[in-house]
């Protein structure tokens, strides 16, 4: 905070109004398809609150569009790390590729609000 000069006050402000802009709006879902492909490189970010703060975050790399929590974004660069060997488990939606946009809103509209932890990515 000190090296962006905010006080703590402020910062509290201004996480306070993003969190508010994202629960008042008439599409809640900050990481709408259409937004994201409108402008793919902005840095796109909120702060989702039920039983904890999660912040969530779109990446916008390699082919792909990413939206995860910090958690998810270490499992990738673990992943990436290891080609991709580590054990996991994970689920996969195929859709026709004109229904990813729709796809995308509908999963992600449920991934925040049920204050899912990791992450998801759809080929962009």
């Amino acid at each position: 905070l000190k090296l962006l000069g905010l006080s703590r006050r402020k910062a509290e402000v201004m996480v306070t109004r993003t969190a508010c802009e994202v629960a008042v709006r008439s599409q809640p879902n900050p990481f709408s398809w259409a937004e994201i492909e409108h402008e793919p490189k902005v840095q796109r970010c909120c702060i989702g609150r039920s039983f904890r703060s999660t912040e969530y975050e779109i990446l916008h790399t390699g082919g792909f569009v990413r939206l995860c929590t910090e958690r998810g974004r270490v499992y990738w660069l673990a992943q990436n790390e290891n080609d991709h060997r580590l054990p996991d488990w994970k689920i996969h939606f195929s859709v026709h590729l004109a229904d990813i946009p729709r796809a995308w809103n509908i999963l992600t509209d449920l991934f925040l609000k049920e204050a899912c932890d990791f992450g998801m990515k759809a080929v962009a």
